[in-house]
């Protein structure tokens, strides 16, 4: 760190600018630039570079920020002056838009040492905080587990997935146009370890299926929505196929085998290769005493890999989720919604759970941002409906879907939950409710919510048809 001499000249005539009144909203630049001739050694104090978005830390006498020489703090005035500027970036939308608050401080924290090593840490800092605003997308890449693919890798929006390889670099490669893609030295090398590392513990085929994203958020935020968009392409995915028990995907089993990041979700491939040594993390065997004598049985949970590639092998449906993870109009976002929460339904383990996550499913298709009544709902699901004659019985499908989500939520219990094969039935629904409310968006193109409201009363009272 250079010495605080040279801080405090770039720091001066800012200052006295301030003083005097000439500049009564400094700008972050200026206010760091003063904030760097409070730097000072703090050997004795422990950094913490995450924790000065913490306000009783950072104004604490243990506050430290890590720097190559040491931990170094900030004088009580420089904190004062490290906040107002913070404060500063956050109310610009491209920094919100871009980063988590919490990531900000510490970023910003670690900007200010860095320019105190600097012969022109003006120079460095108004770089920095431009590179935080102005930030291109960042790319995330991460292998995922039970999931089934095979031959090309497929671009679906702004998402690769496919098998790590070759063929898998030229797809994110045609895909990044222009934006960060995997060809430098460090994705090349960390390719590598995956491959090595998950490859000889995976399926019977060894590689290892990876999703990348591009996201424009940075940092810690651009891993949680490279997750979220994979989350809603596999929710879109499920939500989107008219036939899913045709694929060998029966509802109601559990997450065991759910499509997830690799090393977050159980890859169960992996764990059955080795299965005589992991036997028992594979199955339990609960025993039962009662009057008919010991029993013992295994409890196994045993499903293929998800076959993603089967449900958006045709370039239609491609299409249909790539709007739906990108839209911005009234339909496309209920549907990210309702896929979040139908995906829920698939993996419940119980009715009860499973009903409940539907009904908000349902809800997110449906539903007006005013609150709507279970009628009104009703005559909505119904409405999608091209055959006018069998809207009623449309309308009585839904009423009870309506009256078993009600009456699991207050906690009572649905006589329809003990039909079998309702909750199937109700998950059905949902799918159907979905692909139609997609053909009414591509028939009267709504924008806004208040729009779609419009195109449900217009239908309601005869003024269009469909």
């Amino acid at each position: 760190m250079s010495t605080s001499s040279g801080c405090a000249r770039q720091a001066a005539p800012v200052l006295r600018r301030v003083v005097a009144g000439r500049a009564k909203q400094p700008e972050a630049v200026d206010l760091l630039v003063i904030a760097l001739s409070r730097l000072r050694p703090a050997p004795e104090r422990t950094s913490w570079d995450y924790g000065w978005c913490v306000e009783d830390y950072r104004r604490s006498d243990r506050a430290a920020l890590a720097s190559p020489s040491g931990p170094v703090m900030l004088q009580p005035e420089g904190v004062d002056l490290f906040e107002q500027a913070v404060l500063a970036l956050l109310s610009r939308n491209g920094v919100r838009d871009r980063w988590d608050s919490e990531e900000i401080w510490g970023l910003v924290a670690s900007l200010l040492v860095h320019a105190s090593s600097s012969n022109d840490g003006r120079n460095v800092i108004a770089k920095g905080l431009d590179t935080i605003e102005k930030a291109p997308p960042a790319l995330v890449c991460f292998p995922v587990s039970n999931l089934a693919w095979e031959g090309e890798p497929s671009v679906i929006k702004d998402s690769v997935i496919g098998e790590l390889g070759p063929k898998y670099l030229d797809s994110v490669g045609q895909a990044a146009a222009g934006r960060h893609d995997l060809s430098d030295v460090a994705a090349g090398r960390w390719i590598e370890e995956q491959i090595s590392s998950l490859a000889a513990s995976g399926d019977e085929r060894g590689g290892v299926i990876a999703f990348t994203s591009w996201t424009r958020k940075q940092g810690q935020g651009a891993f949680s929505q490279a997750e979220e968009s994979f989350d809603t392409l596999i929710g879109l995915a499920l939500l989107l196929e008219d036939d899913v028990e045709a694929l060998g995907l029966y509802s109601g089993r559990g997450n065991s085998h759910r499509p997830g990041i690799r090393g977050l979700t159980l890859h169960r491939p992996a764990l059955e290769r080795a299965k005589e040594s992991v036997g028992a993390e594979l199955y339990c065997r609960p025993l039962v005493v009662s009057d008919l004598g010991h029993h013992a049985s295994a409890h196994w949970y045993g499903e293929k890999p998800f076959p993603l590639q089967a449900l958006v092998h045709e370039p239609e449906r491609v299409d249909e989720i790539s709007a739906c993870m990108s839209g911005s109009d009234a339909v496309s976002r209920r549907m990210r919604v309702a896929a979040r929460w139908y995906a829920e339904a698939h993996w419940s383990f119980t009715s009860d759970d499973a009903v409940l996550a539907v009904g908000i499913a349902l809800d997110a298709l449906l539903g007006s941002r005013a609150g709507l009544p279970g009628r009104a709902m009703s005559e909505r699901f119904a409405l999608l409906e091209p055959d006018p004659a069998a809207r009623h019985d449309r309308a009585r499908v839904f009423g009870d879907l309506y009256q078993a989500r009600s009456a699991t939520a207050h906690g009572g219990k649905s006589r329809l939950l003990m039909q079998p094969g309702f909750t199937r039935d109700m998950e059905r629904s949902a799918r159907w409710a979905a692909r139609r409310l997609l053909s009414l968006s591509n028939r009267f193109t709504p924008i806004g919510d208040d729009q779609l409201d419009k195109v449900f009363d217009d239908l309601r009272w005869g003024t269009v048809a469909w």
